[in-house]
């Protein structure tokens, strides 16, 4: 189980055709599987919470023997990432619950992000400038 760093030209395969241009990396390490920080998951998008090995920007201290790592003390088990991220997702979800009950109520209320249906309906759906014409 050595570490090594994976180049875009060790990656085996045929050319990238234009429905698949970009390859997948390998996992670092097999301790790599099931970490929060392995950068297959929503919140690796942070480089900040992305494995250094993956892009990241911590340095990661790995503790080897005879050139073999075997183990890494950042390794943060997903399950423990997946509750803190549903905790904050179900935290915005019930501002914004909070936030159209309050619009609907009183006066209007203003966010500087745009909530998931406004988003959708900026997208998709014609404003009624677009319509008059």
């Amino acid at each position: 189980m050595s570490l090594k760093r994976v180049l875009m030209s060790d990656v085996k395969g045929d050319s990238c055709s234009p429905d698949c241009p970009n390859p997948i990396l390998p996992l670092p390490a097999e301790f790599c599987e099931g970490c929060g920080l392995n950068g297959c998951y929503i919140w690796n998008r942070n480089p900040l919470l992305l494995c250094y090995l993956m892009g990241g920007i911590g340095p990661t201290i790995f503790f080897a023997q005879d050139d073999v790592v075997m183990e890494c003390p950042r390794y943060i088990p997903a399950s423990t990432m997946w509750d803190s991220f549903l905790i904050d997702k179900k935290r915005e979800a019930e501002w914004n619950e909070e936030s159209r009950k309050r619009s609907t109520l009183e006066s209007p209320v203003w966010s500087s992000e745009l909530l998931p249906a406004e988003d959708v309906q900026s997208r998709y759906m014609p404003s009624e400038e677009d319509k008059e014409r």
